[in-house]
């Protein structure tokens, strides 16, 4: 994906995976970053021992909290994309991103209530959706994608029968006798 994206931007991209302050954190993938690991990324500024917080933010401080905020980015640059090396600066901002791709399974267990019908077609919505997602972030094809999901028996999710005319309120008044 990230090979695409790239190419699509002429490779003169640089994409930020994520932004994290060592300070907190709320959900906690991982604990933070000890002191020693912070080291050997390269921070040399901490001072003592103490516990790092933002104090303009009340957030639940982690036992290895840093007052250190940590970005990770993906660049891949040569003369010609990007003739000067890049340049950081320190700002205030230390707002949290997170890049990060969810999988979602549907149930297909039995359905028997009232709902199954609409979730079905929403299933069946999202998995286009997924598929038109993928194709963009990768460059395939989205007809060989559907294609090989049909192959493997995943596409459509569900079949969904389309109501029957006889429960047109229409039809019952007036029978269509065909």
């Amino acid at each position: 994906m990230y090979k695409t994206t790239v190419e699509r931007e002429g490779g003169k991209g640089v994409f930020m995976e994520y932004a994290w302050d060592m300070g907190w954190c709320d959900p906690c993938a991982a604990d933070p970053l000890s002191r020693e690991e912070l080291q050997e990324l390269g921070v040399f500024w901490l001072e003592g021992g103490g516990q790092g917080q933002n104090p303009m933010q009340k957030r639940r401080i982690m036992p290895r909290a840093q007052n250190v905020f940590v970005t990770r980015l993906h660049v891949r640059y040569d003369a010609e994309s990007f003739p000067e090396d890049l340049k950081f600066h320190q700002t205030g901002d230390r707002s949290n991103f997170q890049g990060r791709y969810i999988m979602r399974h549907p149930y297909k267990g039995e359905m028997r209530c009232d709902a199954a019908k609409q979730y079905k077609e929403q299933v069946n919505k999202r998995v286009e959706k997924e598929m038109k997602t993928l194709a963009n972030l990768t460059g395939w094809d989205r007809e060989d994608i559907r294609k090989e999901m049909q192959e493997r028996g995943d596409y459509p999710v569900f079949s969904v029968k389309s109501t029957s005319k006889k429960h047109d309120w229409w039809n019952r008044i007036w029978p269509n006798k065909e």
